[in-house]
């Protein structure tokens, strides 16, 4: 998870790695961004993707992944937009952190 500054669109809450979609390439498009916000250079074989959600707004898709790997990797946050990250298991993310909005319902139905 990574907390967002304050200053940007939903500061202070808890969110997941995210971005628009470039030409029509999710998984691409994800990969891109998960190097760009955490610094973490994924092969496709190393994500597989979950579940996709209908967010708040209907033109927008939100494409949930997992992170097939040993151990939790080192991380290089990306400073511009967040302020620190935690690996967190979904209970105790659901109960003690505040999330952007749509997370809440999308770990109730993924986790519980």
């Amino acid at each position: 998870m990574i907390h967002r500054k304050e200053n940007v669109p939903e500061g202070g809450t808890w969110g997941l790695i995210g971005g628009g979609i470039e030409n029509n390439n999710v998984l691409g498009s994800f990969l891109q961004k998960v190097e760009q916000e955490v610094g973490l250079k994924l092969k496709g074989n190393q994500v597989k993707e979950v579940k996709v959600f209908d967010w708040d707004n209907p033109n927008v898709k939100f494409h949930l992944y997992r992170l097939m790997v040993e151990k939790n990797p080192e991380i290089n946050l990306n400073t511009d937009g967040h302020s620190e990250y935690k690996w967190l298991n979904p209970k105790e993310l659901y109960e003690k952190y505040p999330l952007m909005k749509g997370l809440y319902k999308i770990i109730k139905e993924i986790y519980f």
